[in-house]
């Protein structure tokens, strides 16, 4: 995370901020060491990972004008076992498995920076600040 800190001219600060996404694990950690660990915002949904480890190993999007065009990467679907391991299960298509699996791996390891944007939105109210959007 960027962030700058103005001082005012009363008794306050100006805090501008540019969030990048984060691993839950290491924002978890530094939010407990500061006492409010519950504040941590969860990784990115299953859905969301997938989708996200499909654009990366090569998956596309055109966007039209009344319908969006997909290339048919893989058809895939995640797994959960009894132990909570979550696997990436591809039921056709052709893809690099192994390089699906990584990316979907990191994604639900990750906080998105909107997410991490909220949370310290949460926090400058807490302290009864006020935020202002961008």
């Amino acid at each position: 995370m960027n962030a700058t800190h103005v001082p005012s001219m009363s008794q306050g600060a100006f805090v501008f901020w540019d969030v990048k996404p984060a691993r839950h694990n290491v924002l978890r950690s530094s939010l407990e060491s500061l006492g409010i660990g519950d504040y941590c915002p969860p990784p990115l949904s299953q859905r969301l990972s997938l989708k996200r480890a499909l654009r990366k190993v090569g998956g596309r999007v055109e966007r039209g004008e009344r319908r969006n065009g997909y290339d048919q990467l893989a058809s895939v679907h995640i797994v959960t076992d009894d132990d909570g391991v979550e696997t990436v299960h591809l039921s056709a298509g052709v893809c690099d498995w192994r390089a699906l699996q990584e990316a979907y791996r990191k994604n639900r390891q990750t906080v998105s920076g909107a997410a991490i944007g909220k949370l310290l939105t949460r926090c400058v109210s807490e302290l009864h600040g006020t935020c202002i959007p961008a």
